[in-house]
C-alpha cells in the first residue's frame, strides 16, 4: 500500500499553468507555499467582508439612506450567496478527481468582481452635497437649500446586495475546500497548528481593513468631483460620508493578483495522500456510500445529519455564528450610540478589540490541541468549558456612557416659558426661537450649546451664523441658547457635535469584551477539528460544505437582521421622509434599551450553543465508552 501511495505522490502534479511549468516555479510545490497561498486569499476576504464592510456600514447606511434591518439584510447578501453555493461548490470540489485549487482560485476572482460592484453606487448616486439640508437658521427665507431626495438609492440598495452577494459566492471555497485542502497537507500531529494559522490571517484581515476604513474615513468620498459639488460637512460631522468605496476598488484588484499563484497549485501536494492514509484510522464512523453522482447528494447529505455528533457541534457553531455575524456587522454603530465614538475613534478601539484577543485566542486554541495531543471528547470539554466562561461577559453591553440630553426630545428649551411647557403633552423641535427657521428634521447633525446641552442641529439652536475653523463648525448668535449662559465675549455659542459626558466605565467595557473575544476564538480551531474528527476522511469536504449551510442558515444569514431588528428596536426617534413613502431614519437611540435587546439576543444563542455542545460531548462519551466494552 505505501508503494501505491508513493506513486500516487509522484503523479500529483507540478506547479504551473497550462502547461507552462518551468523547473524554478516548482519550489512553490509545497504544502507551505499552499497555506502561503491560501492565506493571501483567506486575508482579503477578511479585509472586504469582516473589515470594510462592517467598519463602513454605518456610513453605507447614511449615504443611501438605509435603516438597520435593510442594512442587516445587505449584509447577510454574503451568507445567503454562500449557503447556496456550499453544497455544490463541497460536493464537486471535494472529490478525489477536483481540483480544488482551482475551485478556490475562481473563488477568489469572483469575490474581486463582487467588491468592484460593490464600489459601483459611489459613482452611480452622485456627490452628497445634492441631499443639502438648512445648516442654521435663516429668517423670513422660506427655501434657501433645496433638498434633492435619493431617488435611486433603492435602486443602489439592490446593486450593494448584488456586489456582496458575489463576496459569498467566491468566499465559499474559502472555508471548506481550503481547510480541507491544508488539512490534508500537513500530518496529523501539526495539522491544528497549520490551520490556526491559516484563520490568524483570516483574522489579520479586518484588522487592516478597519486600519484602511479609519484612514479613508477621514477621505470626503466626493473628492473626485469638482470643488463647486462637495460638501461642507467636516469629518467630525455625524453625517459626514467618507470615501467607502476606495478600498473595494483596492482589495477587488488584489483579489485578481491573489488567484494567479492558487490557479498554479497542483491538485494535490506532495504526500497528500499518505497524509490522507494516516486520518483514516481515527474515524469510528462508517461510511456505506461512494459518492459518484449528483442523484447521490441528498444521500450523501442524510447520511452525514444521520451522525449526531456532528448535527449538535454544527447547531452549537450556527449559534456562535449568528453572535458573530451580528456584532461584527453592528460594533461600528455600537461603539457610535453608546459612547459616541467618532470614525477615528472607532478604528481604533475595534483594532484593540478584535485583533489581540482574536489572535490570542486562535493561538491559544490551536496550541493546546496540538500540544496535549487532544481526542474528541477532551476538546469538546475543552469548547463548552470555553463558552460557559464567555457568560459572564455578556454584561458589558449593559456598559454604556449616560444618554445626551437632547433638547426638544428628551428636555425642553430653556428659553420656552413654564406655562408653555406645561401645556404641551409632547416635546417638540420647534420652539418659538427657531421658529421661522425651517428647520430640517431629518438632518440630525447635533450642536453642543455652552449651556452644555445637545441641540438636533445648529438650526434648531437657532443659531445665525456659522464658522469653520479647523476643520470643525463652530455657531453664532444662537436664539435657542439661554442669553444667560451665552458667553459675553465674541466666541461660538454652541459647537459641533454632542456634548461629550463622562464615562468611566468605557474601560470596563473594552476589558469584558477582549476576555469575551479571546474566550470565544479560542474555542474556534478545537471545534473545526472536532468537525474533522467526527466525520469520515472521503466526506469531509462535502460535511464541511453541510456545516456551513447550517451555519449560513441558521446563523450568520439571520445574524445581522436579528440584531438589526434590536437595534431599530431602541430607537427613540423616527424620522419618516415625506417624499418617500414608508421610508424612515433612526435619528436618536435609547442607550438603556439597545444594551437589554442585544444582551437579550446574545445570551439566548450562548445558552443555546452550550446546550448543543454539551449534547455532543455526551454523545462522544457515550461512543467512547462503547468502544472500550
Amino acid at each position: 500500500m505505501y508503494e501505491a501511495l508513493q506513486i500516487e505522490e509522484r503523479q500529483t502534479g507540478e506547479y504551473g499553468w497550462c502547461g507552462y511549468t518551468p523547473q524554478g516555479l516548482q519550489k512553490f510545490r509545497s504544502p507551505k507555499w499552499a497555506l502561503a497561498f491560501c492565506c493571501s486569499a483567506a486575508f482579503v476576504q477578511g479585509v472586504i467582508v469582516n473589515g470594510l464592510l462592517h467598519y463602513f456600514l454605518p456610513m453605507i447606511e447614511r449615504r443611501f439612506e438605509l435603516i438597520s434591518t435593510e442594512a442587516g439584510l445587505m449584509t447577510g447578501a454574503y451568507d445567503i450567496a454562500s449557503g447556496i453555493c456550499l453544497i455544490p461548490v463541497t460536493y464537486y470540489g471535494g472529490q478525489r478527481r477536483a481540483h480544488r485549487p482551482h475551485y478556490i482560485g475562481t473563488g477568489v476572482i469572483i469575490m474581486g468582481t463582487g467588491s468592484l460592484i460593490f464600489s459601483l453606487p459611489a459613482f452611480m448616486a452622485g456627490p452628497y452635497k445634492q441631499y443639502g439640508f438648512r445648516e442654521i437658521c435663516f429668517f423670513g427665507i422660506e427655501h434657501p437649500l433645496v433638498k434633492v431626495p435619493c431617488n435611486n438609492c433603492h435602486k443602489l440598495f439592490w446593486l450593494l446586495f448584488f456586489g456582496n452577494l458575489l463576496h459569498g459566492i467566491g468566499a465559499s471555497p474559502l472555508y471548506t475546500l481550503a481547510v480541507t485542502f491544508i488539512d490534508e497537507s500537513f500530518p496529523l500531529e501539526t495539522a491544528s497548528l497549520y490551520l490556526g494559522i491559516y484563520y490568524m490571517m483570516s483574522v489579520l484581515g479586518p484588522f487592516v481593513g478597519i486600519v484602511m476604513g479609519g484612514s479613508l474615513s477621514h477621505i470626503d468620498g466626493d473628492f473626485l468631483y469638482s470643488v463647486s459639488h462637495k460638501s461642507e460637512l467636516t469629518p467630525s460631522s455625524p453625517t459626514w460620508v467618507g470615501c467607502w468605496w476606495l478600498g473595494f476598488i483596492c482589495c477587488g484588484l488584489a483579489c485578481y493578483v491573489f488567484s494567479l499563484p492558487i490557479f498554479g497549485l497542483p491538485k494535490e501536494l506532495p504526500e497528500t495522500s499518505i497524509h490522507r492514509a494516516s486520518r483514516e484510522e481515527i474515524h469510528t464512523e462508517p461510511v456505506t456510500l461512494t459518492f459518484t453522482s449528483i442523484k447521490e447528494l441528498p444521500r450523501a447529505i442524510f447520511q452525514i445529519l444521520e451522525n449526531f455528533k456532528f448535527l449538535f457541534i454544527t447547531l452549537g457553531g450556527c449559534c456562535e455564528g449568528l453572535i458573530f455575524s451580528g456584532m461584527g456587522s453592528f460594533l461600528t454603530k455600537i461603539l457610535q450610540q453608546q459612547f459616541g465614538l467618532g470614525p477615528g475613534e472607532q478604528a481604533i478601539f475595534m483594532c484593540i478589540l478584535t485583533v489581540p484577543s482574536t489572535l490570542t485566542g486562535i493561538i491559544v486554541g490551536g496550541w493546546v490541541v496540538k500540544h496535549f495531543r487532544m481526542n474528541l471528547q477532551h476538546i469538546l470539554i475543552m469548547v463548552v468549558t470555553l463558552m460557559i466562561a464567555t457568560l459572564p461577559c455578556i454584561s458589558a453591553l449593559f456598559i454604556s456612557c449616560p444618554s445626551d440630553d437632547l433638547v426638544g426630545f428628551t428636555i425642553p428649551y430653556q428659553t420656552d416659558n413654564i406655562v408653555k411647557q406645561l401645556k404641551r403633552k409632547h416635546l417638540l423641535l420647534n420652539s418659538d426661537c427657531n421658529n421661522g427657521c425651517g428647520c430640517e428634521e431629518s438632518y440630525f447633525n447635533p450642536v453642543c450649546g455652552i449651556d452644555n446641552r445637545t441641540y438636533f442641529s445648529g438650526c434648531f439652536a437657532g443659531c445665525l451664523e456659522m464658522n469653520i475653523r479647523d476643520q470643525k463648525k463652530e455657531f453664532f448668535n444662537c436664539k435657542c441658547i439661554p442669553k444667560e449662559k451665552a458667553t459675553k465675549v465674541s466666541g461660538p455659542e454652541a459647537y459641533e457635535g454632542a456634548c461629550k459626558t463622562l464615562c468611566p466605565s468605557f474601560p470596563l467595557f473594552l476589558a469584558l469584551i477582549f476576555i469575551y473575544q479571546t474566550l470565544s476564538f479560542a474555542s474556534l480551531i478545537p471545534s473545526v477539528t472536532s468537525t474533522l474528527r467526527v466525520v469520515h476522511t472521503d466526506v469531509r469536504s462535502l460535511a464541511m460544505g453541510v456545516q456551513w449551510l447550517m451555519g449560513r442558515l441558521l446563523g450568520t444569514i439571520p445574524g445581522p437582521i436579528v440584531f438589526g431588528a434590536a437595534i431599530d428596536e431602541s430607537c427613540g426617534y423616527w424620522y419618516k421622509h415625506l417624499d418617500q413613502e414608508g421610508k424612515k431614519t433612526c435619528l436618536h437611540y435609547i442607550h438603556g434599551l439597545m444594551s437589554r435587546n442585544l444582551a437579550i439576543v446574545i445570551f439566548s444563542s450562548k445558552i443555546l450553543e452550550i446546550t448543543f455542545f454539551s449534547i455532543a460531548l455526551h454523545l462522544a462519551m457515550k461512543s467512547q465508552k462503547n468502544e472500550i466494552e
